[in-house]
């Protein structure tokens, strides 16, 4: 099990431990996380099931590093504060707040076997693997407290670019949105680029960490037309309608 401190980058392994092959029934079946709850919608092929991993993760996981997840599941799926794991109703794992390591390498994994009442468990480099056998390690980075009210509260974005897009995005849209806004839409929009560029902002790769924490809700598609604005930028002054700052 592994979680980043703002919740945002997630995964749940489950594991055939026993080496029976036909543990293939799945349909009906599901993996819960306290109210969470993903349905297994299909079964295995017959005698395959032995030593076999399903993966349950946040569609972004193969951009930290891990393999696909064969069931996508939301961000904060897991709650940190303590949470309930369970997998067909017989085996059920609890665990307590703060248990599960935050520091965007480790994972929390169960011994095969436990008494599920204490599930007694290790912290190690998580290591997930799907039902492919595709393998990875997931590096999800540390949150920083931006807004001074706590690590990896809403608000501390854990972008691995430290990028400025989703804010400078907004600001190029709700200017280019207004009549009198868009005579300077071409020289603002590829100042504010530069501006960025200058202060050591990186780009947006589509971790999405900025939307999952903007306090605001301001959603990432603001970021495409900050780059659908800036290609037309570009191409007026190319055709020298404008002299972009700094050339």
């Amino acid at each position: 099990m592994f979680s980043n401190a703002s919740g945002t980058v997630q995964f749940i392994e489950i594991v055939e431990s026993c080496g029976t092959p036909g543990e293939i029934a799945l349909i009906g079946h599901s993996v819960k996380a306290n109210a969470n709850s993903v349905p297994l919608t299909s079964n295995l092929p017959a005698g395959t099931s032995a030593n076999k991993h399903i993966l349950f993760g946040t569609a972004n996981l193969p951009s930290f590093g891990g393999p696909t997840p064969d069931y996508i599941i939301p961000a904060n799926f897991i709650s940190l504060t303590g949470v309930t794991v369970e997998y067909t109703g017989n085996h059920v794992c609890p665990i307590a707040s703060g248990a599960i390591p935050t520091n965007g390498t480790n994972s929390l994994n169960r011994n095969p076997g436990c008494n599920a009442a204490t599930c007694p468990a290790t912290v190690a480099v998580n290591s997930p693997t799907n039902l492919a056998g595709a393998t990875g390690t997931v590096n999800a980075p540390a949150c920083v407290d931006v807004d001074g009210d706590g690590y990896g509260t809403p608000g501390d974005a854990s972008c691995p670019n430290g990028a400025a897009m989703l804010f400078a995005g907004a600001k190029v849209a709700q200017f280019a949105a207004l009549p009198q806004g868009q005579v300077e839409a071409p020289e603002r929009v590829a100042a504010m680029v530069n501006a960025m560029k200058e202060c050591g902002f990186g780009n947006c790769t589509n971790h999405y960490e900025c939307q999952a924490a903007c306090p605001k809700g301001i959603d990432v598609k603001f970021i495409a037309r900050l780059n659908r604005e800036f290609h037309k930028a570009l191409f007026k002054a190319k055709a020298g309608a404008f002299t972009p700052v700094g050339e």
